[in-house]
């Protein structure tokens, strides 16, 4: 009688492509993974291939200026070079590159002067199939230099090309660069400075302008007043009247939202997603301007926001007003909206353990409640309200202050967000979230969720 073989159970390679896709390749670890699964079978080593060559890293680790790495430094220059010589012997991993991001040290002489960098792009777009689609460019570095970089990468190889364009730390990105990126749709802007108007050249005539879909900006009102201006021959350097995203962070209320104001209403028909910041934690000072201008009346289309404030509390007072603004901006709110998702993220610090402020707004809660209630009527809209409260005091203990602002949350809860639990027809999610930051940032965090 034959010996039955017991055949060991396989997942389908579907599966197997969707956990290794969870894995992040700019992480070592995860790298290091996808290595070894790559070497286990023909069909992994293609599915591994995929997601390592998707977004290419080259990073110049040299460390800082007070403190070089100088054992075990690789240049940017190397890595080019070592990039250039696999993707030579193998040519069909060119089509996998989708990204590339470049992060770069001050030690660098500008990434237009590297030469074995220039080849490296120039190599990858003269391919018959490039992908590549997307620049990332992050660090301690400056793009003006002579402009090398415009000249020897940007124009010729990457400008017809490139659909999503992102620098995080740059300091002098020429606008023109941007501007110059014709098929842009998705631009990122995280505390990089962006050249100011009276130093910008003037653009090619007739010249294709880009016109975003998507901003993800944080930086200085200069920045985003510079984006949105025209220079004096009225050739707009970006359209930004097609917006389905935009996510910013407001430092400065009185200089910002006025810009941001007016992207609303440049984008009414468009913008889709917005994820608003604004960080007043060290605007403490009596009738300091805050969130009281900012209008979301153009905003009808929007279906998804994430609004997020961060304060600090110097007095009862304090929060109460700044409750007050966030009342005054939801009533800005038209009620023919078209929201589908509202998150609010609050904040609040104070650096004494200050519990009272809580139940003493409550005044506050209840106007936030009517107009939650008000703003997204009988229609199926998920909301999710995310309270902090964080403090640095040693007494009295973190637990003993974890139990009386639960207590006090739960009561708010309970007896302030009435109408927009019994008016909804979607979700209400309420997260409180304690931490004492004096013992290593210790958290403790509470979810009631409704529905």
């Amino acid at each position: 009688m034959p010996t039955a073989i017991r055949t060991v159970p396989q997942l389908n390679l579907q599966i197997i492509a969707k956990i290794l896709d969870c894995f992040d390749p700019s992480q070592w670890e995860d790298r290091t993974t996808l290595h070894a699964a790559a070497l286990c079978s023909h069909s992994l080593n293609k599915i591994c291939q995929a997601i390592l060559f998707r977004e290419i890293h080259l990073h110049d680790i040299r460390g800082t200026h007070s403190n070089p790495l100088r054992e075990g430094y690789i240049s940017i220059s190397k890595r080019s070079e070592r990039l250039q010589r696999t993707l030579k012997k193998n040519p069909n991993l060119i089509t996998l590159i989708h990204k590339l991001t470049v992060t770069i040290s001050g030690y660098e002489k500008g990434l237009g002067k590297i030469k074995a960098f220039r080849e490296l792009l120039t190599f990858i777009a003269n391919a018959r199939t490039p992908n590549l689609k997307a620049l990332h460019i992050k660090g301690d570095c400056t793009m003006k230099e002579n402009r090398s970089f415009e000249k020897h990468i940007l124009y010729p190889v990457l400008a017809s090309r490139i659909t999503h364009l992102a620098f995080d730390s740059v300091r002098a990105v020429p606008i023109s660069l941007i501007a110059h990126c014709s098929n842009l749709v998705n631009l990122r802007l995280h505390g990089a400075q962006v050249e100011t108007l009276d130093a910008v050249p003037s653009l090619r005539p007739n010249s294709n302008v880009p016109s975003l879909t998507s901003l993800d900006i944080t930086g200085s009102y200069a920045m985003l007043n510079t984006l949105i201006s025209q220079p004096s021959d009225s050739t707009p350097f970006l359209r930004l009247t097609r917006l389905s995203h935009f996510t910013t962070s407001i430092s400065c209320p009185s200089h910002d939202i006025p810009f941001v104001s007016r992207i609303f209403r440049l984008n009414q028909a468009s913008l889709k997603s917005l994820d608003l910041s604004l960080n007043l934690f060290n605007n403490h000072i009596s009738g300091f301007p805050g969130m009281e201008e900012l209008s979301f009346n153009a905003c009808t289309a929007v279906e998804a926001v994430d609004l997020r404030l961060q304060i600090s509390l110097h007095r009862i007072g304090n929060c109460r007003s700044r409750l007050d603004e966030i009342v005054a901006a939801l009533q800005t709110i038209p009620s023919n909206n078209s929201l589908k998702l509202f998150n609010l993220y609050l904040h609040i610090h104070s650096a004494q353990y200050a519990p009272d402020f809580l139940d003493d707004c409550e005044a506050e809660w209840v106007n936030m409640d009517a107009e939650l209630a008000r703003m997204i009527g009988n229609r199926k809209v998920a909301v999710n309200l995310h309270i902090k409260y964080s403090t640095d005091v040693y007494k009295p203990s973190t637990e003993v202050m974890a139990q009386q602002l639960e207590s006090i949350m739960w009561d708010i809860d309970r007896e302030c967000f009435v109408l927009t639990k019994e008016t909804m027809e979607g979700s209400f999610r309420f997260v409180f979230e304690f931490v004492n930051e004096y013992y290593s940032h210790t958290s403790y965090c509470t979810t009631v969720i409704y529905r």
